[in-house]
């Protein structure tokens, strides 16, 4: 539980200081939600906080906390609840067409892993239970859609590839996302 303060701190700190260093036009606050799919196991859902600064007319960069909660495959035990906390740095490369605005990012980050299940040895049952630290990398695509000036909802896809080194080193805890929230610029 210490960890998962500890990662949300850093998480907070890391979404206040990207627009401050990154802004030369405007920065903007994201809330979403929506899916997440381990590439082994059953989907969960996913929620994330991001900052972000503009550097350029089209390049944005910043950070970001995503929480995910799934069942996933771990090391051959089936069934694992997985609770993550992943913080991530991005870069995020807008078009502006019209009415719509589409983007295609990319990220690096952290992950603390929280893992709780149990495993079948013969006629035994183990319960599988710790917390871990991963690294992870993001692509994404999306869709933002402005509703004025200052707030715009958005649509994306995501990829994702996070390796746990600790506690089950180099598992997958990656998988796929779709999400859609609200950004507000400032």
């Amino acid at each position: 539980m210490r960890q998962r303060r500890w990662a949300v701190t850093v998480g907070l700190v890391l979404l206040a200081a990207a627009p401050v260093g990154a802004a030369d036009e405007r920065g903007a606050v994201s809330v979403g939600g929506g899916v997440f799919a381990p590439y082994d196991g059953n989907p969960g859902g996913t929620a994330l906080l991001g900052a972000e600064g503009r550097v350029s007319k089209h390049v944005s960069v910043g950070g970001e906390v995503e929480y995910r909660k799934s069942e996933m495959r771990i090391s051959s035990i089936p069934d694992v609840n997985v609770d993550s906390v992943n913080l991530r740095a991005l870069v995020r490369y807008t078009w502006f067409p019209g009415p719509v605005h589409p983007y295609v990012g990319a990220g690096a980050g952290l992950g603390v892993h929280s893992f709780d299940g149990t495993a079948r040895v013969g006629s035994y049952r183990v319960g599988v239970d710790g917390t871990g630290v991963g690294v992870g990398v993001l692509g994404l695509a999306g869709l933002d859609v402005p509703l004025g000036e200052r707030v715009s909802l958005f649509a994306e896809g995501r990829v994702s590839g996070d390796l746990e080194t600790t506690l089950f080193s180099g598992d997958q805890v990656g998988g796929v996302s779709g999400l859609s929230g609200a950004r507000i610029h400032f």
